[in-house]
This record gives structure tokens, sequence and C-alpha cells, in this order.
């Protein structure tokens, strides 16, 4: 029964997990599910729900177990890496605080997702009840940004 659900809905399935990857997220998840036979609505739909899921997760697990994640040689190793990568950029979100978080998501360039957010929230310690609410605000931007690129403005007509 739960094979048969799978099957039913393999292609969902893999536009959300598509989405809730690093770097690919809505950038990739989005002309995916198009190429799936989707319409914009469902392909934005799923994508933006798998770009958001990871969110709360990376945020919590950074939050909770940040000194014994530092001390993991390969997981200590590719954190420091990443926020050596962020920390250059957080220099536009903490002087617009939320709104440039928001923005830094919203705009669907290669490292500008919500993965990177909410490590650059991390960083900047903004809490996840802060936080959160940007990311999926632009999230819900780059979404729209991305199907526009993908279709053109005539696939979101209908729902205007």
């Amino acid at each position: 029964m739960i094979s048969d659900a799978i099957r039913f809905f393999r292609d969902e399935l893999w536009v959300v997990f598509t989405a809730a990857l690093p770097v690919a997220e809505s950038r990739v998840s989005i002309p995916l599910a198009h190429s799936l036979g989707m319409g914009a609505f469902k392909a934005y739909a799923l994508s933006v729900v798998g770009n958001m899921l990871p969110v709360p997760i990376i945020l919590a697990l950074l939050w909770h177990f940040e000194t014994q994640l530092l001390r993991l040689p390969i997981v200590g190793r590719a954190l420091e890496w990443l926020v050596r990568r962020t920390e250059p950029r957080t220099d536009q979100i903490q002087r617009y605080g939320p709104i440039g978080l928001m923005l830094f998501v919203a705009i669907p360039l290669p490292s500008t997702g919500a993965w990177t957010a909410s490590l650059a929230a991390f960083i900047l310690r903004m809490k996840g009840r802060y936080a959160i609410p940007p990311i999926f605000l632009g999230v819900l931007i780059a979404g729209i940004i991305v199907t526009v690129l993908t279709k053109g403005i005539s696939s979101l007509i209908p729902y205007l």
C-alpha cells in the first residue's frame, strides 16, 4: 500500500527532494517539475514545501549541537568551511536584518538559497522564530522568479 502511494507520487517526491537539496533548491526543482509535465502552481507549491523542509532542521541542529558538531573532524571542517564561505555575505543581511535575509533568499542565484540563509542566520545568532519567516518569504519570491523564468509570465496569469 505504501509502495503504491510512493509509485503514484514518485514525480512529486522527486520535486520535493530536489528542492530540499542544498544548491539545487527551487532553481532546479521548478524546471524539473515542468519537465515532468507539472503545471506552474503544482511545481511552485511542491518546490516551496521541499525548499522549506530542511530550514527548521538545519537551524535546530546548528543551535542544539553547535559545540558537538565542531568537535567532529569531518563535520567540523565542513561547517567551518561553510561559515567562512557564508560570512562575507552576512554583512548585507546584518545591515537590513530580516528584510536582508528575505532578499538574500529571494534572489535565485547559486549560494543565495534557504540553506545558506539558515547558516547565515545562525552565524548572526538569529533564533529560528526570527529567521524562518523571512527565509520563507524569500523562498516564495524566489519560486515566483524561477517559475516566471521557466514558464514565462503567462503561467502566473490564471492565479492573479
